[in-house]
Formats: C-alpha cells, structure tokens, sequence
C-alpha cells in the first residue's frame, strides 16, 4: 500500500513538471504563450485583458548583449508578478510582450492608478561601460464583454490600444476606444 502510494505521488510530481515545462517560460518563470493558446479561447471570468509592452527594449540587447537582456526581462516580470493580484493570470507572449488577464475589475477608472504605478516602476535607465539606455512600459487594456469575448478579440483591441500608445508618447497606458 506505501509503494503504491509512493507511485502515485511519483506519477503526480512527474505530471505536474511536466505541464510546468509546457506551459511556463523558463525565463521569466510566468506563463507563455502556449499556456494562453490552449487555455483562453474564451474569457470567461476574465473582465480585461492589459498587453504590455517594453519601450527601448531592442536597445538593451544591441547596446549590452541578449543575456543582459535577458536579465532586463526577468526584472520586467518580477516587477509585474508584484504589482497585479494573485488571482490574476500573468503571461510573457514573446519577446518584451507580456499580458495579463485580470478578474473582478469593476471599471477600468479603478485600474488607472495600478497603471500609472507600473509605468514609473518600469522606468528604468540601465548602464553599462558608459552607455545608457532606458526602458518603460507601453500599455494596452480591452474590456470584456464590450470589446471582446474571446482571447483573441481582446488580445486585438488590447493591441490596438498598446500600438496608440507607443505611437505617441510611450511609457503610458490606453483603454481601447479612449
């Protein structure tokens, strides 16, 4: 009955390394892209979607190298593990793209001073060898059900949003259609 017992934790422990190999970046230690594809065809319990991007990211690799970057990264997705709720999913899609879907969100007024916070976080000048470059934080949001009921439509209307931003000022945030 214990070695019985014992196979069956062994098998769960296998399985459960096994889906955290499929479905987490091993970066950034959040999930990917694979994760998003095979588990949100739909939102529901999924009241916005927020797509962020990072400003000057290209910069940081060509001036001090990918693992450098790559370092860059893993900062990014510390600071937005901390700044969003436990409940809420945290994805990297690629790249210095990552989103989230957020539960319970009454408003998106109600969210506007998390964004203003995470874009001063995400402000940052790294320097190196007497170089300098400084990254931000690009933010698109899309409401559901009005601007999508499916990942794929958010994830659009969240892009969009994400795109007005960097188009014009970079380091800030839009909800799509404001």
């Amino acid at each position: 009955n214990n070695l019985l017992s014992y196979e069956k934790s062994t098998v769960q422990f296998h399985m459960q390394q096994h889906l955290r190999l499929l479905y987490i970046d091993s970066l950034t230690r959040v999930y990917n892209r694979r994760y998003y594809d095979e588990h949100f065809q739909d939102v529901n319990n999924i009241q916005a979607m927020v797509v962020i991007d990072v400003d000057n990211f290209k910069q940081i690799n060509d001036t001090f190298g990918h693992q450098y970057g790559d370092q860059v990264l893993r900062e990014v997705a510390d600071v937005l593990k901390k700044t969003f709720r436990r409940d809420d999913i945290l994805g990297r899609l690629g790249g210095d793209e990552f989103v989230f879907l957020l539960r319970s969100v009454p408003n998106f007024q109600v969210m506007e001073p998390i964004f203003e916070k995470l874009c001063r976080q995400l402000q940052k000048t790294y320097t190196k060898d007497g170089k300098s470059v400084t990254i931000s934080a690009s933010l698109g949001a899309a409401c559901a059900p009005g601007q999508g009921s499916t990942f794929t439509e958010l994830y659009s209307k969240s892009d969009q949003a994400l795109y007005e931003v960097k188009n014009q000022l970079k380091n800030g945030y839009r909800l799509y259609g404001n």
